[in-house]
């Protein structure tokens, strides 16, 4: 993944691990494209455990301050809004659940790299949180709509996928919290960002980023 020579500690390294991987195990189950072997809590335990070994290979390559993200409601993109089980307009809860475990276990790995690799030190960002904090009071955040796709056709602009023949292009993209069927607004991003650089610990924790990057590690 990384050539030795490509970490430097002094940097802040910034991750967010297994994006996709709990999206597929419940597409692949739904769609019969196969058969899960694992169990959903299993499944996220296995996504931990790769997650740790990820974290102890940059570790041993020279990174020193690390930042990791958290998965963000998947199961409320447009896209798996549609999906049987989960209300139109709504959340697929069993997905969301899974991530829930997931980002629980992940902020465990992070509060745990201080103690288990010395001279390290990491930041958790709840983007989980940020993003159903902006579905709770959308027009706190600008927000006219957190449901729909900006871009796309058909219910949620979740059918027609952006770029496809037949999609249409809201006229207030800006206003909308998912630009097509899987993917979040550029407003949506900056806000995000905003948050994790500077936000306070219900965001990110232990430090934001900003305070991450400007403290002086001792072997700098």
């Amino acid at each position: 993944l990384f050539c030795p020579k490509q970490i430097k500690a002094s940097k802040t390294y910034r991750f967010e691990i297994a994006n996709q991987n709990i999206d597929h195990y419940y597409w692949s189950l739904l769609a019969a494209v196969e058969d899960p072997k694992l169990s959903p809590d299993a499944y996220v335990q296995a996504m931990l455990t790769k997650a740790g070994h990820f974290i102890d290979q940059i570790y041993k390559l020279g990174a020193r301050r690390i930042a990791i993200f958290s998965l963000g409601p998947v199961g409320c993109v447009p896209a798996r809004t549609l999906l049987p089980g989960a209300p139109v307009d709504r959340c697929f809860g069993k997905m969301n659940k899974m991530v829930k475990n997931y980002n629980s276990g992940l902020e465990s790995l992070v509060k745990d790299i201080p103690i288990k690799y010395p001279g390290g030190l990491a930041v958790y960002g709840a983007v989980y949180n940020i993003v159903q904090l902006f579905r709770a009071i959308p027009s706190r955040y600008g927000f006219s709509n957190v449901s729909s796709a900006c871009c796309g056709d058909g219910t949620l602009g979740g059918m027609v996928q952006c770029g496809r023949e037949g999609y249409k292009v809201c006229p207030n993209p800006n206003e909308f919290l998912f630009w097509d069927y899987f993917h979040p607004s550029e407003h949506t991003y900056k806000l995000i960002s905003k948050a994790l650089w500077g936000g306070r610990h219900s965001r990110v924790r232990p430090l934001n980023l900003k305070t991450l990057i400007n403290i002086t590690l001792t072997h700098d």
